[in-house]
């Protein structure tokens, strides 16, 4: 639960408990375990990584020799002296060292209960034997958080609102579906991870029409040029048009991306923006993924071209312009 005026995040951590043994568990204490005896609490042990010459086994070997007396014989039969080898015909073809050396054996495994938390519910619970699920609540608590919106209008003009969040508590936040509420309305569900007491994790609270997205496909030209090496040129020339119609300044990243060359023949130049080195408002990584930071005031209006130039010899075909 999301208070965008407090710029906090409240977390309600519930669990879905079911159970079918036959016995009704009436007012009893829950205690919850994130042991994952399954799983095992020993690392998995390396085994010698060998390379040899590969040998083929004596079946093939005998299959090869077969081919090779038909190929000798016009006719079709062969006697059954032939097909059959005298004992130790093949021990001059041994198997691979790799494939005959044994591995090791895995250690036994291991869970210790330093290694798992438990969350003991608070408050007596019922729990029938019904086999549905029943919510309990394990805890709630409230976070600060890092606030901002994040646009890729290249695939949807819309603003999504972020949040980072530090995990303060002394336990850890297990994956699983969230239901996201921005001022006590709902807004969307989501997905949380895996996060560690104090880790930093970002989550996503849902779009927000307040912050408004513009994308535009102003120019796409495509010409022939050159005289005697003569090639194929495409522009392309876009237009990201933000307006911040909220009641306060809010951070806000775009990203769009310019096509990476797999050929030494296809040269592609960024016209706009007009980047060199990664600064606070513009970075550029090695996807050729862009990414502009703004901090957009109430009411203002942020206009971001975006151009760049895609070109080939003549003649050759291309995909995925």
């Amino acid at each position: 639960r999301v208070d965008s005026a407090a710029k906090q995040l409240s977390i309600n951590y519930m669990a879905m408990v079911q159970q079918s043994t036959g016995e009704d568990w009436n007012d009893v204490e829950l205690q919850l375990s994130t042991a994952q005896a399954h799983i095992g609490g020993e690392q998995p042990q390396l085994v010698p990584w060998r390379v040899s010459e590969w040998t083929p086994p004596p079946v093939m070997l005998r299959q090869e020799k077969l081919k090779r007396l038909r190929s000798k014989d016009n006719s079709e039969e062969i006697s059954m002296k032939q097909m059959h080898e005298p004992e130790g015909a093949f021990d001059e073809y041994p198997m691979a060292a790799s494939a005959a050396a044994p591995l090791s054996k895995p250690l036994a495994n291991v869970v210790t209960n330093a290694t798992s938390v438990v969350f003991v519910i608070p408050g007596n619970k019922t729990i029938h034997s019904d086999n549905e699920p029943h919510r309990v609540t394990v805890f709630m608590d409230r976070f600060p958080g890092y606030f901002r919106y994040v646009t890729v209008p290249k695939l949807a003009a819309q603003a999504y609102l972020k949040a980072k969040v530090k995990n303060t508590s002394n336990y850890p936040l297990l994956p699983g579906e969230t239901q996201i509420f921005m001022d006590n309305q709902f807004v969307a569900k989501g997905q949380l991870a895996f996060v560690a007491p104090g880790e930093e994790f970002w989550t996503s609270l849902g779009v927000d029409a307040a912050i408004k997205v513009e994308y535009q496909l102003l120019r796409r030209l495509q010409k022939q040029t050159g005289l005697v090496n003569k090639s194929m040129r495409y522009e392309y020339e876009y237009r990201t048009t933000l307006t911040n119609n909220k009641a306060s300044t809010e951070d806000v990243v775009i990203w769009d991306q310019v096509p990476i060359s797999s050929h030494e023949k296809i040269q592609i130049q960024l016209l706009e923006p007009n980047y060199r080195v990664d600064s606070d408002e513009l970075k550029k990584n090695e996807l050729n993924y862009l990414e502009w930071y703004y901090q957009l005031k109430s009411g203002e209006k942020k206009i971001i071209p975006f151009s760049f130039v895609v070109e080939h010899p003549l003649g050759m075909t291309v995909e995925g312009l």
